[in-house]
């Protein structure tokens, strides 16, 4: 079957809170869609390690529509997905999801496009399927390209691809039991912070994204009344740490990063780690 692959990543300037402005990172944690066509059928089923799920029509039919749009049309879609991180956390898992699932597409029909046009695509079919209150145009793009960007969410445009590095370090993510699916969100919590978000794009638009993902991370560990444990990993070590996404995941970038594992597992998460995908 033919197949897309994808990265789930964290955030460096979240969108939800900033409002316009969206940055990610991604991570070297993967999504791969392997898809037939199958005339008036949009089914499909999502396999992680935690467990299985159904994948919806909408998701299925929206990624058909990215792929018609780059020229890759079908008439209906049955998809095997297999995720090596949970959803719903912040981990960028739903434009992971869609962007390999339109790779996939156009694999199926043997029309090759660039990773920035296909990410694109995808992000603007992400919110009618339930995907995204932004967009996440960035999110999408951080899990197609090898480096970490700055998207402009509202006016759909990739505004600067940004040095890779931060290859001493390895991202200690904490993921707790439950989800924050999208359709649960609340954004007002993010967005009393938006002056915080404003300060971490001006951080990533100058090319300091390491630092606009610390500020970033902190407000959204104020949003989702996480804060407290936040301080706790920067005491253990670590260069950046914070909520990525809507959360509820929290992670920490440390050299150390036992140190942090322990301050997570310590707080009651289950503990995953993984590097930038850039760096082997």
């Amino acid at each position: 079957m033919p197949r897309g692959r994808a990265s789930g990543g964290l955030t460096i300037v979240n969108a939800i809170g900033h409002g316009r402005l969206g940055g990610a990172a991604g991570l070297g944690l993967w999504v791969e869609s392997r898809v037939r066509e199958a005339p008036g059928l949009w089914t499909g089923v999502s396999r992680t390690p935690w467990g299985e799920r159904r994948l919806p029509p909408r998701v299925l039919e929206a990624a058909s529509q990215a792929a018609c749009s780059l020229g890759a049309c079908v008439e209906g879609l049955e998809a095997e997905v297999h995720t090596g991180f949970p959803p719903g956390v912040g981990l960028k898992g739903s434009a992971a999801l869609l962007a390999s699932l339109v790779e996939a597409a156009l694999a199926l029909k043997g029309v090759r496009a660039p990773a920035w046009r296909v990410a694109l695509a995808a992000a603007k079919v992400s919110r009618g399927a339930g995907l995204s209150l932004t967009g996440a145009l960035d999110d999408h793009a951080a899990s197609l390209l090898e480096a970490p960007v700055v998207t402009d969410n509202r006016g759909m445009a990739i505004l600067r691809l940004l040095p890779r590095g931060g290859c001493r370090l390895t991202a200690v993510v904490g993921v707790p039991g439950g989800e924050n699916p999208v359709e649960a969100l609340d954004p007002a919590p993010f967005r009393r912070h938006s002056r915080l978000y404003d300060a971490a794009a001006r951080l990533a638009l100058a090319g300091d994204w390491l630092p606009a993902m610390a500020v970033s991370g902190a407000a959204g560990a104020m949003a989702l009344g996480v804060a407290s444990l936040v301080s706790r990993l920067y005491e253990a070590g670590a260069a950046a740490a914070g909520v990525t996404g809507k959360g509820p995941a929290v992670f920490a970038l440390a050299e150390r990063r036992g140190e942090a594992a322990e301050v997570l597992r310590g707080a009651g998460y289950g503990v995953l780690e993984a590097r930038f995908k850039w760096c082997g």
